[in-house]
C-alpha cells in the first residue's frame, strides 16, 4: 500500500489522517505500507513530476 500526503496541505492533515490510518494498516498486520511525504499542498503542484517518477518506480518495481 502507498500512502501519498503533503506536508502543507490543508485539507488533509498527516497527524490526524495519515500517521493513524499507517499506524491501524500496521497494528492489522500490514508490512508493505509506505508513506511518502513531499513539501507540497493538496494538489502536489510543485513535486508532480518526482510525484510521479515516484509511484512510477513504486508501481513497476513492486515498491521501494
Amino acid at each position: 500500500i502507498l500512502i501519498v500526503a503533503g506536508w502543507d496541505d490543508e485539507l488533509v492533515e498527516i497527524e490526524h489522517q495519515v500517521l493513524p490510518f499507517y499506524r491501524a494498516l500496521g497494528s492489522a498486520g500490514s508490512t508493505t505500507v509506505r508513506i511518502l511525504a513531499y513539501q507540497a499542498g493538496h494538489h502536489f503542484r510543485s513535486v508532480r513530476e518526482e510525484l510521479f517518477d515516484s509511484v512510477y518506480a513504486w508501481l513497476v518495481g513492486g515498491g521501494f
